[in-house]
């Protein structure tokens, strides 16, 4: 299960990453700044795992 409940993430002292909309908002924003800041990194990571995958090909 990939969602926690309330209940279970203070049993296991996980904060909560936003409690309402505005605070959601915040969050995805922040997210979606990091990803902007870093595409050449992530472009650079895809075209890697392109590179794996079409070795594994290659075996077959």
């Amino acid at each position: 299960m990939d969602v926690l409940t309330r209940d279970m993430a203070q049993a296991a002292e996980i904060p909560r990453p936003y409690t309402n909309l505005n605070t959601y908002l915040a969050y995805k924003t922040a997210g979606v700044e990091t990803l902007k800041a870093n595409v050449a990194e992530i472009q650079a990571l895809a075209e890697d795992d392109t590179q794996v995958a079409g070795s594994a090909d290659e075996d077959e």
